[in-house]
């Protein structure tokens, strides 16, 4: 149980690091989704996993993978996304879990997009394009350039609704 306990902190360490460093500077480091796969194999030797739940954790990583880099060509995500979602997927290894974090993901992408469009709208929109904020988040504040071609870091929604998945 501790070492369980300690595995989800580490976890969420390393996806609050993720989501951080996509919505700066739109990228997920490697070392981060090999991080984030690591402690949980770490995690699962410690805790005496039993294989067959290991090799169910690993296929859902595998078809994680899978599903977003079919997605990738067809939708703006990246390489990191990928990764990132094949380690999360390492993680949940099933599909009440793929689920729960495929909801907690998509609602917290609704408001950051909502967030963004409301602020887009308000008049003091200026106020915040004098901040300092990353490139893309002055693409979609600033109303001279179109809503729909903005780019948007998909790792910070991924990242937290996996938090979101580990804790509640």
């Amino acid at each position: 149980m501790l070492v369980s306990n300690l595995g989800l902190i580490a976890f969420t360490i390393t996806m609050m690091l993720t989501a951080i460093w996509d919505a700066r500077t739109l990228r997920i480091p490697h070392r981060l989704n090999f991080a984030t796969a690591t402690i949980f194999i770490i995690t699962a030797a410690l805790s005496n996993m039993p294989a067959g739940v290991l090799l169910q954790h690993i296929i859902f990583a595998l078809a994680l993978f899978i599903f977003f880099f079919v997605a990738s060509e067809f939708f703006m995500i990246g390489g990191g996304d990928i990764w990132l979602s094949a380690a999360i997927g390492l993680w949940i290894g099933d599909v009440n879990g793929v689920l729960a974090w495929s909801v907690y993901s998509t609602l917290i992408a609704s408001i950051l997009i909502v967030t963004a469009y409301v602020i887009r709208q308000s008049p003091l929109r200026h106020s915040f394009m004098a901040l300092e904020i990353p490139k893309w988040a002055e693409d979609i504040i600033d109303d001279e350039k179109s809503f729909r071609k903005a780019t948007i870091p998909y790792g910070v929604p991924l990242a937290l609704g996996a938090i979101c998945w580990a804790w509640l």
